[in-house]
């Protein structure tokens, strides 16, 4: 990513995901409008996923867009949404909700919103995104995972 919000890219398994099939440096394709603020991967066997917070240049609003490969749900980008040559917005529940930090892992993903609550989307393995009754299947896009403020949660050093 450049100081001008622009994202490169090489490696011939995720520009091949998204469309850019080349093996040297590229310039990845950004919606117009915007530019790039952070970035994260995942490399899962089912394929690879990339995540970008794209800022829009004339009002500042961020959010969060994907790309890549998913049968399992790691898009993010809502129901029957298992592939995306291009980046697109993840599934947000309302237009209110901004998420302000990201966590990607092989299987899953998690966000914070501005409001501290926690979403999740992917794979359920180990339980990962709290739920106690979906093991295997993906979970295809961005749910409120629990509400927390409701708990009295303090840290302890042990």
């Amino acid at each position: 990513m450049t100081a001008l919000g622009n994202l490169w890219g090489w490696g011939q398994f995720f520009l091949d995901a998204v469309d850019q099939k080349t093996k040297e440096p590229i310039q990845v394709k950004l919606p117009s409008g915007k530019t790039c603020k952070r970035v994260w991967a995942s490399n899962h066997p089912d394929g690879p996923c990339a995540f970008v917070e794209l800022e829009d240049t004339k009002t500042g609003v961020k959010h969060i867009y994907s790309a890549g490969k998913s049968s399992l749900g790691l898009l993010g980008q809502g129901d029957k949404v298992k592939e995306s040559k291009e980046f697109k917005k993840i599934y947000y529940q309302s237009e209110s909700v901004q998420y302000v930090d990201l966590s990607v892992g092989t299987n899953a993903a998690m966000a914070v919103d501005a409001d501290g609550k926690i979403w999740g989307w992917g794979m359920n393995v180990d339980h990962c995104l709290g739920l106690t009754d979906i093991v295997d299947s993906g979970i295809l896009k961005p749910f409120e995972i629990f509400p927390l403020n409701d708990l009295n949660m303090k840290a302890k050093r042990v």
